[in-house]
């Protein structure tokens, strides 16, 4: 048997918070799984913003997370996740704004 390392310990183990209103609440009762799983990632997502200090001048924190890098993340098609999104802001659990991939010159 091939001991674990503490490095590999340490990137095995994180975890994703999953709150139970969303399980709980009558507002969430009919939402997917899948949508409340990307909820959660969308909201873990939130540490890396405010470390990088990504808050608008309302003082809302905002997210930067491709299409791309998010369909691979929850292993979907791009069909699917923007059926995803589209419930997420049924919910009103995000708000996108469209950023271009091409700079204007």
């Amino acid at each position: 048997m091939k001991r674990i390392t503490a490095s590999q310990y340490q990137t095995s183990e994180r975890y994703y918070k999953l709150p139970k209103l969303l399980f709980e609440s009558e507002r969430y009762k009919n939402m997917k799984l899948e949508v409340k799983v990307a909820c959660v990632v969308l909201k873990d997502r939130l540490e890396l913003s405010l470390s990088r200090g990504w808050i608008d001048e309302d003082g809302a924190i905002y997210l930067i997370y491709s299409n791309s890098n998010l369909m691979a993340l929850l292993g979907c098609s791009k069909s699917k996740l923007l059926s995803i999104k589209k419930s997420l802001r049924g919910y009103g659990l995000i708000d996108e704004v469209q950023q271009s991939s091409s700079e204007k010159g």
